[in-house]
């Protein structure tokens, strides 16, 4: 009775519920997340092989092509430099031919020059022996001999006249011409009919009449107008 509370004896089997526990590793938390690492990482891998293999062939074969392209840019930079060795090779004599070339564009001027003082001289002398005017003004009855403009007044009248000596005078000095007018074609016409006209009377054939008699006036007529216009041309 006179025991104390506290001196109770404690059972030896009070701290088996403890000891009988399973206790974990300290690493065991980060076992899962490393495992999830690990597989990612081998595809991330697999992937990267994957990839590879692709793009191997296709790396080769661009570093071959980018091989043949470094030979082929040697070959045209050895190209170039024996272009431009033959060039500075070249260019003293390409000044000579450039020096020559000017000295005959010269010469041909010269001789064109010569040639067109030639013919002038030509047309010059044609002219003094038909008796046309030596000038390219608008002529006058006094600049024509005085047999032609005669004939001519005698047969057009002094207008009509006038138009067929202009036209003249332009073909002998190739000045630009316009169009031939009716009056010209009309004048070289009516001499031709004159000349036929005159032939007929000398001659015991009657005349012509109708259509033949208008194609020999044109035959004739056309024949008259080429003298007319290549009287003066040089010989």
């Amino acid at each position: 009775m006179g025991r104390n509370k506290t001196d109770r004896p404690v059972a030896s089997g009070s701290g088996g519920s403890c000891s009988g526990r399973t206790q974990k590793h300290p690493n065991a938390s980060l076992a899962e997340p490393l495992a999830e690492h690990s597989q990612r990482y081998n595809d991330i891998l697999s992937a990267v092989l994957d990839i590879n293999t692709i793009f191997e062939p296709k790396i080769d074969t661009l570093r071959i092509d980018m091989g043949h392209l470094r030979e082929d840019h040697n070959m045209l930079k050895e190209q170039v430099e024996a272009t431009e060795t033959t060039v500075c090779i070249m260019r003293p004599s390409m000044a000579d031919a450039t020096s020559h070339i000017k000295a005959l564009q010269n010469e041909v001027s010269q001789l064109r020059q010569h040639a067109e003082d030639q013919e002038g001289q030509f047309r010059h002398n044609n002219i003094r022996m038909v008796g046309l005017p030596e000038r390219k003004e608008v002529p006058s009855k006094d600049r024509y001999p005085k047999h032609s403009c005669k004939m001519l007044n005698k047969i057009m009248g002094p207008d009509i006249c006038l138009d067929a000596l202009n036209y003249i005078l332009g073909v002998t000095h190739r000045t630009p011409q316009r169009k031939a007018t009716s009056k010209v074609l009309d004048l070289a016409l009516i001499l031709a009919k004159s000349r036929l006209a005159k032939r007929w009377k000398s001659s015991a054939t009657p005349p012509a009449t109708g259509w033949l008699s208008d194609l020999r006036a044109r035959i004739l007529a056309e024949q008259r107008l080429k003298w007319l216009t290549c009287v003066a041309a040089p010989i």
